[in-house]
């Protein structure tokens, strides 16, 4: 598991270098002393790692979820759960006309 992470996030890692470069944003000095930053570096493994977890715990609920949707059209709590999967379609708007 360590490695496929750690293979992800070189890649992950060289993309967001080659875009960092090619958009001129910053010159390759101010890039690398970004890079090199002790608390950047926190702050990127962080992110990192809840994008993974929050990816794993929505991936680990919805097979579930979806299998049981798939093999059976009639089962207890089956409204309730395609109400719960309805709402982060319609909150956005909600909050969008507030």
């Amino acid at each position: 598991m360590k490695v496929l992470f750690k293979q992800v996030f070189s890649k992950i890692a060289l993309v967001m270098l080659a875009a960092l470069y090619f958009s001129s944003i910053a010159s390759a000095k101010d890039l690398v002393s970004n890079l090199t930053d002790p608390y950047l570096q926190r702050v990127i493994r962080f992110t990192i790692w809840q994008a993974t977890l929050s990816t794993l715990v929505s991936v680990s609920i919805a097979i579930p979820i979806a299998r049981a949707f798939a093999r059976r059209r009639i089962f207890p709590g089956r409204q309730v759960l395609l109400q719960l999967m309805s709402l982060p379609i319609v909150t956005p708007v909600i909050v969008a006309v507030i």
